[in-house]
């Protein structure tokens, strides 16, 4: 026999450090893509300004971190999709309560939703 506690369900992931760790990386690549093309115009010559640099930076960071950070991107979506069921639960609980009906059942409530 162990003293293992029982087994809880999942927690759903928080969104915030997800999300604040997405937008970290989306930063992290603008000032690489900076650095790059600054350091391409060294190479080259071509006197090319800070701003501009950032400016091609950013455009060229969207896509690149559609492709590089998907799986980045997934997680926040999942943590999005997770926040806002618990927020729907919640707000029908306080609309039940509000009512002076009882909580909703949970099994209503996914079979409700998957029809």
């Amino acid at each position: 026999m162990t003293d293992d506690p029982a087994p809880t369900a999942a927690r759903p992931p928080k969104l915030w450090p997800i999300a604040v760790g997405y937008v970290l990386l989306r930063l992290l690549l603008t000032a690489v893509l900076t650095g790059i093309l600054l350091g391409v115009g060294a190479l080259f010559d071509l006197g090319m300004p800070v701003l501009v640099a950032l400016m091609l930076a950013i455009i060229l960071q969207m896509p690149l971190a559609w492709l590089v950070l998907a799986r980045q991107r997934t997680r926040v979506e999942v943590a999005m999709a997770a926040s806002a069921g618990r927020r729907r639960r919640t707000r029908d609980d306080l609309r039940a309560a509000l009512a002076g009906g009882a909580r909703p059942d949970p099994v209503d409530e996914v079979d409700r939703g998957s029809r």
